[in-house]
């Protein structure tokens, strides 16, 4: 049997994974009486199931051998791994997924809501969501901050990505945006956030150009910087392509292209002559489904990602029917961030029932959009859109809201998880590092009590979280809830 010296560390041996799956077949079934001389790893998961979202499989009774918040090894459970670990979590058939990515969330509501919003950091973790990408607000500096904290150990909470504040036009929709009217403007936004290493750009849509749109695309393609849009309605989806654009938020701008008045629809918002929700209304009159077909292979070719966003949507558009008053989770949003949602809430009480069942037929169209994009193989990213403003989406609950209509729109439960670990993984460059759990990648991992693949709503069903090789069982992840919790 295999002999373990735990009193002198050779570090080196758990760096090299290929290495160590190479030798620890030869240690567990040589039958020799070999004497390795290596310090325990950190962290042995034992008897749980994996979840492959790559393939599809769950892959019972393993083995996950956790090292300085590297996944280091994964065997069978019955052949043991013998060299050890400080710490065993004793799995018992657990699900074990790939830790979730909310890939749109906000920061904002101006200084004297900072504390508040860094509150809501600790609602992440608790809901199995280990990698967040913030898109943009009007308190960038606290945000920088806070992903360098996190980044150096230094306070506990999700890997923060950020696009730094967002691009608009002059007088934009959101405070806090830089101004871009011109190619030196788009220059001028670029350096800046090169210089604060914003991991992506967020443009937005509220009062900027066609022609500012497209300096923006060109400084960012020059600069090989990931580009993260809403389209503004000027501009055809066509354009936004040919200029390179990565990623697309929201499904009104592919929408657009879907009816074959796009062109004109884009003429009549440049020249004034429409606002964006009478234009809204032209493309869901005028929505092909044989158009949206083509689209979606457009963006299929391109490989042009999109956030459906359907939680968000659905919170918002059914405010005439669905009370959220009484939302169990309003006790960990801080009350400075409730008083934001009145803005949404008050507009929903004020429409009119024609206006309320456009917006419903609007949804099923998002929906149906949903499901053309994932058949043609765009790449989907799951986002809640939480955070101020944004009412009755929460933080970490929103994502597996996300997730659910997902599903409801016709993906199965492994596509819908996908859009949640791989695939991000995948649009920020780093599939290498994370968003499956194999040897080598990060132990950024989530431990469910059901199966996923079987029924997306057991996500929500956390018995624990593995976050950077670290372990939190289901009470540690309750004390950050009501960490967060104001009262």
């Amino acid at each position: 049997m295999m002999k373990i010296i735990k009193d002198r560390a050779d570090r080196w041996f758990y760096r090299c994974p290929v290495l160590l799956m190479l030798l620890l077949p030869l240690f567990l079934h040589s039958g020799c009486n070999t004497t390795v001389k290596l310090e325990p790893a950190d962290l042995l998961i034992d008897n749980v199931q994996l979840v492959d979202v790559r393939n599809g499989n769950v892959i019972p009774d393993q083995s996950v051998l956790v090292h300085a918040g590297e996944i280091v090894a994964i065997t069978d459970y019955d052949a043991g791994l013998a060299i050890g670990a400080r710490d065993t979590l004793h799995a018992d058939g657990l699900y074990l997924i790939p830790g979730l990515w909310d890939m749109h969330v906000h920061f904002r509501g101006g200084q004297e809501l900072i504390q508040e919003n860094e509150r809501l950091i600790d609602l992440y973790l608790p809901h199995g969501i280990t990698s967040i990408a913030d898109m943009g607000g009007d308190i960038p500096e606290a945000v920088y901050s806070w992903r360098e904290e996190i980044q150096n150990g230094e306070r506990l909470g999700p890997n923060l990505y950020t696009t730094g504040p967002k691009l608009d036009g002059a007088g934009g929709g959101w405070d806090g945006s830089l101004a871009v009217e011109n190619r030196q403007d788009a220059t001028d936004a670029l350096n800046q956030l090169e210089e604060r290493d914003a991991d992506a750009i967020k443009i937005y849509d509220g009062s900027l150009t066609d022609s500012a749109f497209r300096h923006i695309l060109d400084e960012a393609g020059e600069r090989g910087m990931r580009t993260i849009a809403h389209i503004p309605l000027s501009v055809t989806l066509e354009e936004a392509l040919a200029g390179g654009l990565n990623s697309i938020q929201h499904l009104y701008y592919v929408v657009k292209a879907c009816t074959p008045e796009e062109e004109e629809i884009a003429r009549r918002y440049r020249d004034g002559e429409t606002g964006f929700w009478q234009a809204v209304r032209e493309m869901e009159e005028g929505w092909d489904e044989n158009l949206a077909r083509e689209v979606a292979e457009q963006l299929s070719r391109e490989g042009t990602a999109v956030s459906p966003t359907l939680h968000i949507a659905r919170t918002l558009f059914f405010l005439d029917r669905d009370d959220h008053s009484n939302d169990p989770l309003l006790d960990y949003i801080p009350a400075g961030i409730q008083e934001t949602y009145a803005g949404r809430v008050n507009a929903a009480a004020s429409r009119n029932e024609d206006y309320i069942a456009f917006q419903h037929r609007l949804f099923d169209i998002f929906r149906k959009m949903t499901l053309i994009l994932h058949e043609a193989g765009v790449p989907l990213l799951a986002g809640s859109d939480a955070g101020p403003f944004n009412s009755y989406v929460y933080p970490g609950n929103g994502l597996h809201g996300e997730l659910e209509e997902l599903v409801n729109a016709g993906l199965t439960p492994l596509e819908a998880l996908r859009t949640a670990t791989m695939l991000p993984a995948r649009f920020m460059d780093m599939e290498e590092e994370t968003g499956t759990i194999a040897s080598g990648k990060s132990a950024d991992l989530v431990l469910l009590e059901a199966n996923p693949l079987k029924n997306i709503r057991n996500t929500r069903r956390i018995a624990g979280v593995i976050r950077d090789g670290r372990y939190f069982d289901r009470e540690e992840l309750d004390k950050m809830l009501t960490a967060a919790d104001p009262q």
